[in-house]
């Protein structure tokens, strides 16, 4: 099977860098990108994330590097070379060259890297196929497998054994994560639990929003995915009749959803004010947070938040990201791409999982009771927890001699 991949994708290099050109024509640097012209970082370090939180998550590391290092980074997508330029501006960032074997060839030839760092799954056959044939060696950090993954990669075992077996380092985020890269294939020796980065990572500091609602208790929805809009206007209803000065601030995932998630609140009977139409307001008790960026600065003035995608069968978006302001976090029972965060939450009280509608009302009853000092101690702990992933790694990356670390 890799002999196979590695021929259709050498057949089909012309016709993708032809279409690549020419749908890349104004944009000269991004077409050069994907064709592995990048930056020389040689003897240094290759290190390559997906999009903004895998971006996130290699910031620690990439800061524990003697600016003198060399090193390149590059993105699959838009929004992590954004992130890549906002957090460390003084170092080259690309995007992703296509996994094509010509253009992984130029990538490692104009780079000149002596060894490849990968966030989570960015697994790319021909890449890690030139990378083994210049004995380059390559570590995956921040590694996982999503539960929805979990039966592509066991159904094709046998093409990823070959490769995993090649990786000098893989440091997972979890138990779970671990155990099914050795099912793959990983050896035990270059395998390790050292958790996630991004934990590491200095957020910056949150200006509460503003708001005219006094000291009435706010709970904000966030990342609310299609389909989650009517079970939460619901449960939102039901605690009105428990909370009358209840506040609420819903932030869907995606702008397309907005419409959709306005009308759940209005069929349930809520009045309700848009952000981009200069919310909130006294005459309203629910606002639509139609904006982007905003979002931390309502779960800093909330009681309780919850976070979506975890009640339909998303995965789940980033749990831990109201107990960074120290507000405690509710969620749905799917939180697989946050497996990490959620128990750690849930360990140190400042996270609920709630399965059912019952126990999602009970949840918002008993956080919004609680004083909110409390509920900032438990976020404390959890984060407490949850850190330390680059001094794990790091000392791994030590005791396995990968260059650069030794």
């Amino acid at each position: 099977m890799s002999g196979l991949y590695r021929l259709a994708t050498g057949l089909i290099e012309p016709l993708v860098l032809g279409v690549g050109a020419l749908v890349e024509r104004a944009d000269e640097k991004l077409r050069r990108d994907r064709r592995g012209e990048l930056t020389s970082a040689r003897g240094g370090h290759w290190l390559h994330a997906a999009s903004a939180g895998e971006m996130r998550g290699l910031i620690p590391l990439v800061r524990t590097r003697n600016a003198s290092q060399p090193l390149v980074l590059t993105a699959q997508t838009a929004a992590g070379m954004a992130t890549g330029r906002a957090h460390l501006s003084d170092r080259p960032i690309h995007r992703m060259p296509f996994d094509l074997p010509a253009a992984m060839r130029r990538a490692f030839d104009s780079s000149g890297v002596a060894a490849v760092i990968l966030a989570e799954t960015e697994l790319w056959p021909n890449m890690l196929e030139e990378a083994h044939r210049r004995d380059i060696p390559v570590a995956l950090v921040n590694a996982r497998i999503s539960n929805r993954s979990w039966s592509r990669y066991r159904a094709s075992r046998s093409f990823w054994r070959k490769r995993l077996d090649r990786l000098r380092v893989v440091a997972a985020q979890s138990e779970v994560d671990a155990e099914r890269f050795r099912e793959l294939g990983v050896p035990v020796e270059a395998l390790a639990v050292t958790g996630n980065m991004k934990h590491d990572h200095q957020h910056e500091a949150v200006i509460p929003a503003s708001h005219p609602w006094g000291s009435a208790p706010i709970v904000v929805l966030g990342s609310v995915r299609k389909g989650e809009e009517r079970a939460l206007a619901i449960a939102m209803k039901a605690l009105q009749a428990t909370v009358p000065d209840l506040k609420v601030v819903v932030g869907p995932r995606h702008r397309k959803a907005d419409d959709m998630v306005e009308a759940a609140f209005r069929s349930a009977g809520f009045s309700i004010s848009r952000r981009s139409r200069g919310g909130p307001d006294t005459a309203h008790s629910v606002l639509l947070l139609d904006t982007m960026g905003e979002l931390n600065s309502f779960y800093s003035v909330a009681r309780v938040a919850f976070v979506g995608g975890t009640w339909q069968n998303y995965g789940g978006h980033n749990v831990a990201e109201p107990a960074l302001v120290g507000i405690p976090v509710i969620f749905g029972p799917y939180t697989d791409n946050c497996r990490l965060e959620a128990d750690a939450l849930v360990g140190s009280g400042a996270g609920r999982r709630a399965a059912t509608m019952e126990g999602l009302l009970t949840a918002f009853i008993e956080e919004i009771e609680l004083k909110r000092g409390r509920g900032a101690d438990r976020c404390r702990q959890a984060l407490v927890t949850l850190s330390g992933a680059t001094g794990r790694l790091t000392r791994f990356l030590t005791k396995r001699e990968f260059p650069g670390f030794r």
